[in-house]
């Protein structure tokens, strides 16, 4: 189970989305007077959270050029959006494996240098971050003339309620508690795409060509993998996974493009039914210990796999089309 805070930062990373994804240039690269622009502003948290959490934890850097455009004192500037999110979407990837590794203890200690505050402080700056920059990208967006705006705070009480630091437990998921999290994610889901018409599930939704058919089948490939995990108690599954992630997911969407929908739709419920099924019958022991799983590296966390693959997966996908859903009922 990740620290409370870090739950805390996923959330608000998803509201940072639902907020401000579906801007496309030349929108959101537009100034008014001496405000930022929309995408300077999700470049500017990348660059936050690879200068905490890549830098100053680990000492590695993905993407310098994020510290020459758009750290804090650098000139204001206008780069393009859909770099921005690119490189958002790699820095947050990078960055979750060893925030989920924060304990109650290293949580608490000085982060980065002895004179600096505690990995938790640092965690609450970043959080207060995003709210303040989510802040001024939706007066931006006002500014654009932009309706149906999102409303906020969202599914905080099914996504990232409080609970005591003591339930951490040294880092320990439980089944039941995994399997609630799998079953908010897909409600919230379901909920999203309950309304829409039958088209809106096949217009391309940007310029890759993506509908929400394809994002439908992307989700459930990735749920259909972690059973194959599950029942096999093997690392294995798809030679994909042996390329890189831009590569991978277009090797998923070049294999599902064509299909009907009605057959993703099919294929979406039988691969969540039978995550269900599977989760069903895993242990703590399954969830916590890699020994458990042939070919799993000593060090990973199997609980963790599952939700990257599967509500936290279909968390990162919520906000942006969630943006997108808005527009469709809205126009």
């Amino acid at each position: 189970m990740a620290h409370i805070l870090v739950d805390q930062l996923r959330f608000t990373r998803s509201e940072f989305v639902r907020g401000l994804m579906g801007v496309a240039d030349p929108e959101a690269q537009r100034r008014f007077g001496t405000m930022n622009s929309l995408s300077w502003i999700v470049g500017h948290l990348a660059w936050q959270e690879q200068r905490y959490w890549l830098w100053m934890g680990q000492g590695k850097v993905l993407l310098p050029d994020l510290n020459e455009r758009l750290a804090y004192g650098k000139p204001a500037s206008t780069p393009p959006v859909e770099e921005m999110w690119a490189a958002w979407r790699q820095v947050t990837s990078a960055a979750d494996p060893w925030l989920d590794a924060l304990t109650l203890e290293t949580i608490s200690v000085p982060f980065g240098s002895p004179s600096y505050p505690s990995a938790g402080t640092f965690l609450m700056r970043v959080i207060y971050h995003y709210w303040y920059h989510l802040g001024e990208g939706m007066a931006i967006r006002q500014q654009l003339g932009h309706q149906n705006l999102a409303e906020f705070v969202g599914n905080l009480d099914g996504l990232a309620p409080y609970r005591p630091e003591s339930e951490l437990d040294s880092h320990r998921m439980r089944p039941d508690e995994l399997i609630e999290k799998v079953r908010s994610a897909h409600k919230a889901w379901d909920a999203l795409l309950s309304p829409l018409e039958e088209d809106d599930f096949i217009k391309p939704m940007d310029a890759g060509g993506w509908t929400l058919k394809d994002v439908i089948a992307h989700l459930y490939w990735h749920e259909e993998q972690v059973v194959g995990i599950l029942r096999s108690h093997i690392l294995g599954g798809s030679e994909w996974w042996n390329l890189p992630t831009e590569q991978r997911n277009q090797a998923i969407y070049d294999q599902n493009r064509n299909l009907p929908l009605a057959q993703v739709q099919s294929e979406a419920k039988t691969a969540y039914a039978d995550l269900l099924a599977a989760l069903g019958g895993v242990t703590m022991s399954d969830l916590h210990e890699a020994s458990h799983f042939a070919q799993m590296p000593p060090d990973w966390l199997p609980w963790q796999i599952i939700a990257q693959n599967a509500y936290e997966h279909y968390l990162d996908h919520l906000g942006y089309v969630g943006e997108w859903a808005r527009k469709q009922k809205s126009s």
